[in-house]
Parts: C-alpha cells; structure tokens; sequence
C-alpha cells in the first residue's frame, strides 16, 4: 500500500503516542504562546497559552490563600492575592515578548516586590516610588520576621515581615510555574513551586480551614492540569483518529469524575477510616512529645505590636471579676542582648495552682475571682489576674510556678469558658519601703542575667537613681518608672528593638516607643542596678459593660516590667506614659489609666521586636518532679500502643500497595481496550501502533516530537539493536500507521492484517530481551497514562 498523503486528506490527526503526548509531524507553536510564522507576539485574545495561565493563576491563588492557616486576621490577603495576580500578568507578558527567561525572571520578582513596597511599606514610599527607606524598612522587617520565624507558632500575627516575606514567595512561585509550564511545557514541574508552598501552611498552620485548603488547592492542579493538557493537545493537533468520542469533551467529564471522586473520598471517607483520629506515627510537630508541657507558641510580645497598631476593634475576651485588674498572660525572663523569652516547665493541674513566691504572711490580700469567656485571642495562655490560686471549668490545664501563667493543651484558648481566683496584693509605699536589698540566690541567679552591654546603658540607669535620691529597691524601682513618665513619650511608629543600638537610641536619643520598648527597657535598667526584673504580657482591663463584664479589645493588649521585692514577690510597674495599672496607684503614684479612644490609628505599620517563645521545658531545666509533663508515658501500655500504630500503619500501607497492583494494570488493560475500539479499519492499524509505540517507550525508546512515525521506527530499531525482520516491521508498520492517520480513504483489510502482525512481531522481540522483574514494573508503571491528561513523563 503506498504510503503518500493525499493532497486533500481529512483534518490531519496527531496519532495517539503513548510515550509522547501532543506529539505529532508539525509542532504547535512555540513557547510562550507565538505563532506559527515565528513574527511578533499574538493578541491576548488569541493567545492559546492564556487559558492555562488563568489556570495557574487559580492555583497560585488557592495556596495563597491557604496562608490564612498561619495568622490570626485577614490582613495579609489583600497584599498576597494582589502580588499573586501582578506576578503571573508580568511573567505571562513577558512571554508573549519574548523577554528572555532570566530578565523574566527578574521582572516578576521585581513586580512582587513593588506590590509588598506598596501594600506593606506605602508609608516609605514617595508619590508610589520606593525609596532608600523602604529598602531599609524591607530589610528590617525581613529581619524581624526571620528572627520571629523560628519562635512563633500558628496562628501569628500579622506581622509586616511575614508578609512581605509571603509575597515574594508568591512573586517566585508564580515564576517558577509560569516558566515549568509555558517555557519548558513540563506540567508536573509547574505544580512543584505551589505544592511547595502548600506543603508548607500544611506543616505549619492550624486545622482551621484544613478541608477548605485541601479543597482548593486540589481542585487549582485538577483544573491547571485539564487546562493546559488541553491546550498542549490540541496545539499539536485533533484527536486520536478524528473522533469526537475521545476528544476534549470526554477528558473533561473523566477528569472532573476523578477530581470529585477523589475529593469526596479524602474528605468524607478519609476522616472515617479507623485509626484516623489516632496520633501520627511521625510526628513533624512537637518533636518533644505531646502535651502542654512543651509546645511551643507564639510569645504574646511579639502579638502586641500588630494587635495595637491594627485597632481592629476585634473583642478578644470578657471577664466578670470583682477586682479590676490587668489581665496577664506570662512572662519573659531572658534577655539575650537582641530578645525578651521565657523557657519554662509546665505542670498539669487539676485546678490549684501554688507559686513558689515566699510572701510576708502579715501581707494585705484581696481576693479576685474571675469568668472568663475567650472569643478571638488566637493564644495558648489563658489570661488571669496575678496571682492565680485555683482554676476551674477547662478540661485539662498547665501552669508554671516561677511566672504563674496558665496554658492550655489546645492551640488556642478562643471559644473557652473558664473561672480563675487569685490573690491581688494590696501594697503601699510604706510596705515595700521595708524590701531587703538582698534578694534570694535563686532569683538573683535568673533575674539578674545581662548579655554585655555598653557603659552608655549603664551609666543612664546610675544617673536616673542618682538624681532621684534613691537608695531602696522600692525606691530605685519607682525612679525608673517616673523617668520614663516624665521625659518619654508614647509612639508606635517608633523603632522596635531591643538590641543595644536600638536600646541606645531609645533610652538617649529618640525617647519615644510603646510599651514593648518601655516594658523591656525598664527591665534591662533595673538588672543593672541589681533589681531582678521580668517583661509580663497580658492585657489592661477593658471597658466595663452594663452587662456587669469588661469587654477587652485587641488595643487594650500591653506589656509591662514586674520587680521582685523579697517578702513582696514580683511587683508590678508601670513605664508606659498614658498607662497606669489598677489597685496599684498607692505604691507607683500613677492613677489607672489604658487605651480608651477605640478608634483606628494612622499609624504605620512595621514588625515588632521578634521574641522567643515561652518554651515551656528548658534545655538546661534539671530533672523535673514527678508530676511535671515532660514525656509520653514509659511501660507496656505505650510500647503496645507505638506497635499498634505501626500495625495500622504496615497494613495500611500493604493495602495500598495492593490496591496500586489492581488497580495500576487494569488501566493499562482499558486503555488498550479503548484504542482498540471502532469499526474503522484505521482504528485497528492506529491501535496497533500505539500497542507497539507503548512497548518501544517502556524499553527505553520514547518517540520524539519532532520524529514522524517512520523516523522513530528506525531510530527505535537502531536503538535496540532488532534483528531484520522485526526490524522490517517495525519500519511496515511505521508507513501504515502514517497512512491510516493521514490518508483521506480508510485503511484497506490487507493493511490492517498486515499492521497487526508486525506490530505482534515487533512486540514479541523487543519482550524478549526483558525480564520478567522488568515486564512487572512496567505494568505497575503510571506513567504511560498521564498522556490521558497532558502530562509528559518524559522532557
């Protein structure tokens, strides 16, 4: 039979290649969406890369959004859904110009970049262009981020730093998949950068929002793939022998079949399945063991800045108390010269709770009792007044005894209904006049701590109490708290910190923070003057309510340094002008005073002083008591329980294992039942040849693009070296298969019988030389398949 094209044939069909999807004798256009005549960019209209682009645009969206995982509010979704678009309408454009890929590259970060410059940093911007401040304030909000990064745990603040450090891993991944996808047409590659970023809000965000995540991030690759195979496809040509019946509208409803199947299947019977709600045999999180002893958290300090600059308004917690006090959350005890933390032991309690403060037992107390109901604080710590006695109402909880703070073992206390009785100390300046200058070895040890710093520093604490006349320790306290009253002033656009440069500047030059920098400062003054200090973070106390409740609101958030006196405990004070904490005007001389105005502030945002968290079991920590939670229960019970898990988990992986060996081969089986069907003669030819092609590809010799059908045929026998006559009807088989695609009559009976037998022939030889190991790989192969959608398993 000859084997010329007709002039006039039908729609010339790209025969179905199983080792080379799209692939066909006339390659479709060029990367980047050119035309066949190689001249200037096509219109966006026409361009056939714009719908995969949309595609990848979507799914780059969906994982951006699935950052929401990671922080406490909406505020980062305007600046990453807008650098999203921006990135991948910059890279999209420089394709259809041709921009070579490395100043493509350039370009699209860039745009990232201008986008978190505008959204996040407008305020150092001039008339919309950034300038050497914004720079400088990129750099130290990255840095800042950086820092918090290894301390905090979701959900964080909003932070200006994990912000624009978001962006631009937008910015990137949009790159990356742009140039995987249009420039390399590689699709599984494109979907790496987003899987990427998704893997990692997985790893590190909370289960709110879990399934939703899941649901739009595997819907963008079912999408993007549909998308972009089809296009792929259908620039290389029709379908497989012409017929509709395999065409674009039956890969939509097969793939949007799979996709929903295998989103119900992972949403309803996934959470189902026995042992689903059991501990993970490998535990990514709290590597420490479980439990609230040793989680870490995100430091309420570095939650201050962002709750007092944003304003929201949001209610993060009512409490019905009998004496109005400021809220505490913890405290931080170490500072390494750069940053405040804590690294504690927590102890599970069934509800009393002891400090190891030695009061004077001729000491003033007032009782407090207090209900909590926690709405929106996105916190660990569970807010009481200092000193928390009892608490009731919460399941399971934690305390430390050395900062009598309150954990729970949930993530967050939002949603939690809790009461709470301590003992508020009623002080006066007569009391605490009467403190030893001497306190015990033990506090002295912790509470004394500095990192080296500069006589500057010193020297300003020496001369604030020397001019003030202060001898005590009471009196010292209270010469540093006026100092600050007097000669400082309260502003949250001033640099965070607290560094030496940044203490330096705040403490001689600028004199103006908000009371992070107070709290801190004060703190580091006071141990140079041999006064064991700590930075306390909580709350002040809200606003009280006709419904009998102080409503406490995210600008009522504060911090503020505690002295310990010996016979007194740790004393509050207050450096923070426009503050003034409640019961406590008698000994600091400050009436109460917080933030009343409610009202939105103007000022501009930056990151806050990044801080450890309160680690609650420190590295150097001894041996803890025996009631302490510092490990998984040791003996028969956990040992049985670790080899049930690991059962489960061998079983469940053998029945995958085997249902990958059903499932695997019976597609093979029904693909090539598919390519088989039809009354045409050239189906049988066409099938005959995709059988052939798909033995060839799994022997190492996948057709090339650019290769017709008679090239790959003699490439393929050179390759693997085929005798003559297998070799002779590969080479047949390789002209008939090109005719029945391209001639405009059908195939003769002749050409179909002959087809069918060199295609056996040449099957037979090439299985010869295998082994049977080699046969059953590649039966239990996938990726002869992924063509079905697109993919290429081979560049």
């Amino acid at each position: 039979m000859a084997s010329t094209v007709a002039t006039n044939p039908r729609p010339p069909v790209a025969p179905a290649d199983p080792s080379r999807p799209g692939s066909g004798p006339a390659p479709g256009p060029a990367p980047g969406g050119h035309g066949r005549d190689g001249g200037g960019p096509v219109g966006w209209r026409t361009d056939p890369s714009l719908g995969g682009t949309l595609a990848l645009t979507a799914l780059t969206l969906a994982v951006a959004i699935g950052f929401g995982r990671l922080f406490t509010g909406a505020g980062f979704l305007g600046p990453v859904v807008l650098a999203t678009l921006a990135s991948h309408a910059t890279a999209w454009w420089c394709r259809r110009r041709r921009i070579p890929t490395a100043a493509a590259g350039a370009a699209t970060i860039t745009v990232a970049a201008l986008v978190g410059a505008w959204t996040i940093l407008g305020h150092t911007t001039a008339y919309g262009l950034p300038t050497p401040a914004t720079l400088g304030a990129a750099v130290e909000a990255l840095a800042s981020a950086r820092g918090a990064f290894s301390v905090v745990k979701a959900p964080a603040a909003v932070l200006p730093g994990f912000v624009l450090a978001t962006v631009l891993a937008l910015g990137i991944s949009a790159f990356m998949a742009d140039w995987a996808a249009f420039r390399l047409r590689a699709t599984f590659e494109a979907i790496i950068p987003s899987f990427t970023l998704f893997i990692f809000t997985a790893a590190l965000g909370t289960a709110h929002h879990r399934s939703l995540a899941v649901v739009l991030f595997v819907t963008g690759v079912i999408a993007f793939v549909l998308v972009h195979g089809l296009a792929r496809s259908n620039r290389a040509g029709t379908w497989f022998g012409g017929r509709p019946g395999n065409g674009p509208r039956t890969l939509v409803r097969t793939a949007a079949g799979l996709g929903t199947a295998c989103l119900l299947f992972g949403l309803v019977v996934g959470p189902n399945l026995p042992g689903a709600d059991d501990p993970p045999v490998v535990r990514y999180k709290n590597r420490a063991q479980g439990g609230a002893s040793n989680r870490t958290t995100v430091s309420p300090l570095v939650d201050i800045r962002g709750r007092l600059v944003e304003r929201a308004g949001v209610e993060v917690f009512t409490v019905k108390a009998s004496v109005r006090s400021y809220w505490r959350l913890t405290s931080l005890d170490t500072f390494d010269g750069t940053i405040w933390s804590s690294n504690d032991t927590y102890r599970t309690t069934r509800g009393g709770i002891a400090t190891d403060e030695p009061l004077r037992p001729d000491l003033p107390v007032a009782q407090s009792d207090q209900e909590f109901s926690v709405r929106r604080l996105a916190s660990t710590w569970a807010p009481a007044a200092f000193r928390p006695e009892r608490v009731t109402g919460l399941r399971e909880v934690s305390y430390n005894r050395e900062s009598a703070s309150i954990i729970t073992p949930s993530e967050t206390t939002d949603g939690l209904t809790y009461s709470v009785r301590s003992r508020v100390p009623e002080l006066t300046p007569e009391l605490l006049a009467g403190a030893p200058a001497q306190a015990p070895a033990a506090v002295a040890e912790r509470y004394l701590t500095l990192p080296d710093l500069s006589a500057s520093i010193r020297q300003e604490a020496r001369r604030i109490v020397s001019a003030a006349g202060a001898r005590t320790p009471y009196e010292q306290a209270r010469a540093l708290q006026d100092h600050f009253h007097r000669n400082f002033r309260y502003d949250l656009n001033a640099r965070q910190g607290h560094d030496e440069e940044a203490l330096e500047n705040f403490l001689l030059r600028t004199r103006r923070g908000y009371c992070e920098q107070f709290a801190g400062s004060y703190a580091v003054l006071a141990r140079t003057l041999g006064l064991p200090s700590r930075v306390a973070v909580g709350f002040t106390p809200g606003e009280l309510q006709p419904d009998g409740r102080y409503h406490v609101r995210d600008e009522h958030a504060h911090a503020w340094p505690e002295v310990y006196l010996h016979g007194y405990g740790w004393v509050a004070f207050e450096p923070t002008p426009g503050r003034g904490a409640p019961g406590a005007e008698p000994y600091t001389g400050l009436p109460e005073a917080q933030d009343t105005s409610g009202e939105p502030t103007t000022a501009t945002t930056a990151a806050p002083t990044p801080t450890t968290v309160a680690s609650e079991e420190g590295p150097e920590m001894s041996a803890p008591a025996p009631e302490e939670v510092t490990s998984t229960p040791q003996g028969d019970a956990g040992d049985d329980a670790g080899l049930s898990a690991l059962a489960r988990a061998g079983l469940v992986g053998l029945g995958l294992a085997a249902l990958w060996a059903l499932v695997v081969p019976a597609l093979h089986l029904r693909r090539r039942r598919r390519r088989h069907r039809g009354s045409a003669s050239h189906v049988a030819v066409m099938a005959a040849w995709g059988d052939t092609a798909e033995v060839l590809a799994a022997a190492g010799v996948p057709r090339l693009a650019a290769e017709t059908m008679t090239e790959y045929a003699g490439r393929a026998a050179r390759t693997l070296r085929l005798a003559p006559a297998p070799a002779a009807a590969l080479y047949q088989l390789a002209r008939d298969a090109a005719a029945a695609a391209y001639a405009a009559t059908d195939s003769t009976p002749e050409a179909t019988a002959r087809a069918s037998a060199a295609g056996a022939a040449v099957r037979a030889a090439v299985l010869e030389r295998v082994t049977v190991r080699d046969r059953l790989r590649w039966w239990l192969d996938p990726r002869p398949l992924l063509p079905v959608l697109g993919i290429s398993s081979h560049r």
